[in-house]
């Protein structure tokens, strides 16, 4: 027989004590749906930085109410087409080359320990940020890592009020092919989608477009930057992150989510900001703002230092339609939704130009009109429209009805119209007034055989 000490049965005694008159007064644990985000492990460095108490930064910040649509806004986010949207995608996701320092690249993988094809997906966004004629930094927050990327227009009037719009480039899996479309070339994307169409533009303010790094090896870029702005003072007015904005459950309801932070209200002011840009443009999106959200992405450092920003993704805490192919070999282009990703990445646009109200509008005039069949007059859907002249190049679509309508600086331009199944035609001298509206229907020729023969043999 196995004789019991004295300090044993003191200690068991304790133990019995603990679990009859403690453990029924502890609060039960709370519970909520499970996602694959809950495995999200934030890194040490950042913890570090007392995630319990974020602090306090310009609570006095107000954003403009958004009730009636604005036409020049409205105009942005119609350039906001689908086609480029996927051509980005497949760029960034290894589905074809994409062009690196002059020369074709197939980016198989953007994981931020990837060595080269982390490298050159970074290069890649650089050079795009920067045909843009941005300032573009390559911002080393860790000398064996790969940077984050920041481009920048500097506003004219204001520059210290400086807004973000932002998304993260790395991905997973850690090894073999990783496309990542989802996670999250959906976010990096709309993001230089809507630095083309916003660099056409003037601004009071500061606009920042930025792609994180590090941000699955838990946000690592992202916080370098946040504690480097706050170090410095910068004055960040507001920033939207986008990750994961591409899937939806075909004939599913069309749900995202919208994160903020209570104790930072100036947060909950931007998400509903965010969704009332929806409503007002009838855009196909059922938004939930989710008021204490999640901390598992690039907004959360902004969060820590007191920066009002928010996150906008794909809906997982409501009906729980999340991306089953998250993290895997299998999050491709094949696997996004489309029709979804195109109206999301409008509402993101129309919500950062509205954030940020320092739109320069005194030179700006539209232009409208109809795009048709010359032997029908059938109006053409889906037609590519681009007005270009020295300084810029503006782009857009027509309708399901054929027509088309852009905002753009007063100015001449060339007015080029591309549609599958006819001739390109091209109109020169197209003369934008400002305050003016520019009325100019296009007629295209279906394309016959006879079309490639040369001129002296076409019927």
């Amino acid at each position: 027989m196995l004789r019991r000490s004295t300090p044993f049965c003191f200690i068991l005694c304790l133990l019995l004590l603990f679990v009859l008159l403690i453990w029924p007064t502890l609060p039960a644990p709370m519970t909520r749906a499970v996602s694959p985000l809950d495995d999200f492990v934030i890194a040490p460095e950042v913890l570090a930085n007392d995630p319990a108490e974020f602090r306090q930064f310009r609570p006095d910040i107000v954003y403009p109410q958004v009730i009636d649509p604005d036409p020049i806004v409205q105009s942005m986010m119609s350039q906001v087409i689908s086609s480029t949207l996927v051509q980005y995608m497949g760029g960034l996701s290894g589905e074809w080359p994409v062009t690196i320092g002059g020369q074709p690249y197939t980016i198989v993988t953007r994981h931020t320990y990837s060595g080269t094809p982390i490298q050159k997906a970074t290069q890649y966004v650089g050079e795009h940020l920067d045909g843009l004629g941005m300032a573009v930094e390559y911002h080393v927050w860790n000398a064996s890592r790969p940077p984050n990327v920041i481009g920048q227009i500097t506003g004219e009037n204001n520059p210290n009020d400086i807004y973000i719009l932002m998304a993260h480039l790395d991905d997973m899996p850690s090894s073999g092919p990783a496309p990542g479309a989802d996670d999250n070339a959906s976010g990096s994307t709309a993001v230089l989608l809507a630095a083309d169409i916003l660099s056409q533009y003037r601004w009071d303010c500061t606009l920042r477009f930025i792609l994180f790094t590090g941000e699955e090896q838990g946000l690592l870029g992202s916080n370098a930057y946040a504690q480097r702005a706050f170090a410095n003072g910068e004055n960040i007015l507001g920033a939207v992150n986008l990750d994961m904005i591409a899937w939806n459950t075909a004939n599913s309801s069309p749900d995202i989510d919208l994160h903020a932070r209570q104790t930072i209200p100036a947060t909950l002011a931007m998400a509903q900001l965010f969704a009332d840009v929806i409503t007002t443009y009838h855009l196909d999106l059922i938004p939930q703002i989710i008021p204490n959200g999640t901390g598992a992405s690039d907004h959360y450092p902004f969060w820590q230092v007191g920066y009002p920003a928010i996150l906008a993704i794909e809906d997982y805490y409501g009906t729980g339609d999340f991306n089953p192919y998250y993290h895997t070999a299998q999050d491709n282009l094949a696997n996004v939704n489309v029709g979804y990703f195109t109206e999301f990445v409008r509402a993101a646009v129309g919500t950062f130009v509205h954030l940020n109200g320092c739109l320069v509008t005194g030179e700006m005039g539209w232009i409208e009109g109809q795009v048709a069949a010359a032997t029908t007059s059938a109006p053409i859907p889906s037609a590519n429209i681009t007005l270009t002249n020295p300084d810029k190049t503006i782009t857009t679509s027509s309708n399901s009805l054929g027509y088309y309508t852009t905002t753009l600086p007063a100015g001449s331009y060339t007015l080029t119209v591309a549609a599958a199944g006819y001739l390109t035609n091209t109109l020169t001298g197209i003369a934008i007034l400002t305050n003016t509206v520019t009325t100019q229907d296009i007629s295209l020729q279906p394309v016959f055989w006879f079309n490639y023969l040369p001129a002296l043999w076409r019927p």
